[in-house]
C-alpha cells in the first residue's frame, strides 16, 4: 500500500511540474524547430546514450570478474537493456535493478555476491557521480548563485560521509550488527543474511584494482551521457559550449536522482531549465532539450523490452 501510495505521489509531482513548465513553452517556436530538427546530431545523441550501457555492462561484468563469476557480456547487455525497460516502465525507480538481480544469480553458485553486484556497482556509480558535481560546483561558481551552489554543496558532503562511513566502517557496523540481541531461529538468520549482505557489498568496493577500472569506467559512462544531452542541444539548433554541459549536466543528474517523480520527469526539465537559463537558454528549448533527451532513453529501454519477450518466447 505505502507503495502503492508513493508512486502516485511521484506521478502527481511530474504531472505538475511538467503542467507548469509547458504553461511557458512557446509552442510556435518548439514547432518549427522540431521541423527543422538536425538527424545527424539526434543519431549522435541516440548512440552516445546507447554506449553507456555498453559501458555499464562492460563494468558490471569486471565487477563480477573480481570476485571469479564469469558471465559473458552478451548476456550482461541483454539484462542490462531488461533493466532499463523496467525502470522506465515500472513504477518506482529500481524495479530494473531487482530484475537485473533475479537475472544473474541464475548463472552461478556464489548468488549473494552476484546479487549484490548490481547494488555494489550503483555504488561506486554514485560515488563517481559525486565527484563530477563536485568539479562542476567548482567550476561554475561564477555562473550559478552561490546560495544554490552551498547547499548542493553541503547535500553532497554529507550525501558523501554517510556513504564512506557505510563503506569503511566494517568492523564497527558488524560488530554493531552481532550485539543485537537474538530472539530466535528467524531473527538470527536475518542478522546472519544482513552480515553477508554488507560483507558482499565491502568486498565489492574495496577490491582496489577493480575498483579504479570500475570508477574509471563509471567516469566513461557518464562522459557519454554528457556529451548525448550536448548532441540532443545540438540537433535542435542549441548552439551552447560543451564546456556548459559538462558543469551543469551533472547537477542535473545529481537532483533527479532523488525518487520524487516517476523517472525524473518534471524535475530534470525544471533543473535543466534552472541551470541553463544562466547560459542564455530560453525555457521552452531546455524543456524541448531535456524531454528529447529522455525520449532518446525510453527508445533504448524500449530494446530492453524486445528482448525481454524475445527471450520469454524462446524459453
Amino acid at each position: 500500500m505505502k507503495k502503492i501510495i508513493f508512486s502516485v505521489i511521484r506521478f502527481a509531482v511530474s504531472f505538475f511540474l511538467i503542467y507548469f513548465l509547458l504553461r511557458k513553452i512557446d509552442f510556435h517556436n518548439l514547432s518549427s524547430q522540431l521541423k527543422n530538427i538536425n538527424y545527424y546530431f539526434l543519431l549522435l545523441a541516440f548512440v552516445t546514450q546507447l554506449a553507456t550501457v555498453f559501458v555499464g555492462s562492460y563494468r558490471w561484468q569486471t565487477l563480477l570478474a573480481g570476485r571469479e563469476i564469469r558471465i559473458g557480456f552478451k548476456k550482461l547487455l541483454s539484462y542490462s537493456f531488461i533493466g532499463l525497460f523496467f525502470n522506465f516502465f515500472l513504477p518506482g525507480s529500481s524495479g530494473g535493478d531487482f530484475v537485473r538481480m533475479y537475472k544473474v544469480i541464475d548463472h552461478t553458485e556464489d548468488k549473494m555476491y552476484a546479487g549484490i553486484s548490481v547494488l555494489a556497482e550503483r555504488i561506486i556509480g554514485t560515488y563517481t557521480m559525486i565527484s563530477f558535481v563536485l568539479i562542476s560546483c567548482l567550476f561554475s561558481f561564477d555562473l550559478l548563485p552561490h546560495k544554490f551552489l552551498y547547499s548542493t554543496f553541503s547535500v553532497i558532503i554529507v550525501f558523501f560521509c554517510i556513504l564512506s562511513l557505510f563503506i569503511f566502517l566494517k568492523t564497527w557496523i558488524i560488530g554493531l550488527i552481532n550485539k543485537l540481541p537474538a530472539k530466535g531461529n528467524i531473527f538470527n538468520k536475518i542478522k546472519e543474511n544482513v552480515i553477508i549482505f554488507y560483507e558482499a557489498v565491502h568486498f565489492f568496493i574495496t577490491h582496489r584494482q577493480v575498483l579504479i577500472k570500475i570508477m574509471f569506467l563509471s567516469f566513461i559512462m557518464q562522459f557519454f551521457a554528457i556529451i548525448s544531452f550536448y548532441f540532443t542541444a545540438k540537433s535542435i539548433g542549441l548552439s551552447l559550449a560543451v564546456f556548459y554541459f559538462f558543469i551543469f549536466v551533472p547537477i542535473m543528474f545529481f537532483i533527479t536522482a532523488v525518487p520524487i517523480s516517476i523517472g525524473g520527469i518534471g524535475v530534470r526539465e525544471g533543473v535543466f531549465v534552472y541551470l541553463f537559463g544562466f547560459a542564455g537558454v530560453s525555457s521552452d528549448v531546455a524543456v524541448m532539450v531535456s524531454l528529447l533527451f529522455f525520449s532518446l532513453g525510453i527508445l533504448i529501454g524500449l530494446i530492453g523490452g524486445v528482448v525481454h519477450f524475445w527471450s520469454g518466447m524462446k524459453k
